[in-house]
């Protein structure tokens, strides 16, 4: 069989003439401020820590966003994959961090596999173990497992030393540890529990402040190397559902933390979510920021018209308002094409801020065939490039699990024949 997939890594590193050269300044803004008719609970105080400074930063050159290097002032463009799986018996499992689970061995020789084959960068989720022994909420039910703190601390240094950047992505708040808990008071009637309150009600964003507190306290107890961190992605993928309150209501006034709405109004519907997103960015940054100064905060975010119609995600106001460092827009091949994605995420002609392709993947039971696969992914990253994408990050580096419905082909599947 051709090995054809030996054209993707050289086209990768190519893609680094889609960025514009260095420029002299940086752009950070000031989390944004919303007004606050339900009153959020008073958070605990924080303090300042001093931190090593985050290696990778964004800049605007000519207006144009771009991620750079501050040692090098070189421009930076993430290229790896989600390390979103790990070998476990004859399968996989998500818990990549799981106390019992977590490698530190094989996880430094991913990482210098990668990195020996030019990529430089990973992707990888905080919480998929959110409940249980050994997950990140504490036994006790108060805050986080000093455990697994200590293998997320031991995957940064493992970034360090290798010279490979992690994205570390929450899926959600963790089930365990009372963040949930406390996200959900007042929930019911007009708000739904979960999502539809996590980014509208009062007590959540306490609850989620609380949580990315906790996170990067601990991890700084522990000396983390932070500057091996890319970023903080408040959510893997942000959505709500459509057919809990508040909308699905079609009449009445819903007070959430931006101010009151009219739910018989769409328009007002769709400005509810806009401006409770945007406040939700705006207080994790805040908080972030108290402990990390130089982070770069982001979020990611698919198309559920094409995914889940069910759910709603609207990103287009998101690129104008939110104080989010930069986007991570998820798209696979196989279905919509690019240019379906680029008009429901609403970047067209945008380009303030990196866009990252944060997943892509090709999943098997539409390429059943993985030099098909091989073709269809060379041309979907070649073809991204002219529409603003910054950075890509491949699903996954190992597969998922043989039952998962939804599964793609793994960088190392085959011996490796995405990956080399």
């Amino acid at each position: 069989m051709k090995r054809f997939i030996t054209i993707l890594l050289p086209l990768l590193l190519m893609l680094t003439s889609c960025g514009l050269p260095p420029a002299q300044t940086e752009t950070q803004s000031a989390p944004v401020a919303s007004p606050t008719p339900e009153q959020t609970p008073e958070t605990a105080p924080t303090e300042v820590m001093p931190k090593v400074e985050h290696r990778i930063g964004v800049r605007q050159v000519e207006g144009v966003g771009e991620f750079y290097d501050r040692q090098t002032g070189e421009t930076f463009i993430p290229r790896g994959a989600n390390y979103g799986f790990f070998p476990l018996g004859n399968g996989f499992t998500n818990l990549v961090l799981k106390v019992g689970i977590y490698d530190p061995q094989r996880t430094r020789a991913d990482f210098a596999t990668l990195k020996n084959l030019g990529y430089n960068t990973v992707r990888v989720f905080l919480d998929h173990c959110n409940k249980g022994p050994g997950c990140i909420g504490d036994s006790d039910n108060i805050g986080l497992n000093p455990d697994y703190l200590d293998n997320i601390a031991d995957m940064m240094s493992a970034g360090r030393e290798a010279g490979i950047f992690i994205l570390f992505t929450s899926n959600d708040l963790p089930d365990q540890g009372g963040y949930a808990e406390e996200a959900n008071i007042g929930s019911g009637g007009t708000f739904a529990g979960y999502r539809n309150s996590y980014y509208l009600r009062p007590h959540a964003i306490t609850a989620t402040r609380r949580y990315w507190r906790d996170l990067l306290t601990g991890l700084m107890e522990r000396n983390a190397a932070f500057d091996a961190v890319l970023g903080w992605q408040l959510l893997n993928e942000q959505w709500m559902f459509r057919d809990q309150p508040p909308l699905s209501l079609t009449s009445g006034i819903v007070e959430t933390t931006t101010g009151s709405y009219d739910m018989s109004d769409p328009d007002q519907k769709t400005q509810m979510v806009s401006d409770g997103i945007v406040y939700y960015i705006a207080q994790m940054k805040e908080e972030i920021l108290l402990h990390d100064p130089t982070a770069l905060v982001t979020m990611g975010f698919f198309v559920p018209e094409i995914a889940a119609p069910d759910w709603y995600v609207e990103t287009a106001s998101l690129l104008q308002k939110s104080d989010l460092d930069f986007f991570d827009f998820h798209a696979y091949p196989g279905g919509a094409n690019l240019k379906d994605h680029v008009e429901h995420f609403g970047m067209n002609g945008y380009d303030a801020k990196p866009i990252i392709m944060g997943e892509y993947g090709a999943f098997r039971h539409v390429y059943p065939e993985i030099d098909s696969a091989a073709r269809a992914l060379t041309q979907w990253v070649a073809d991204s490039c002219q529409y603003g994408f910054d950075g890509w990050l491949y699903w996954t580096y190992y597969p998922s699990d043989a039952s998962a419905g939804d599964r793609t082909w793994g960088l190392v599947d085959e011996d490796g024949y995405l990956l080399n």
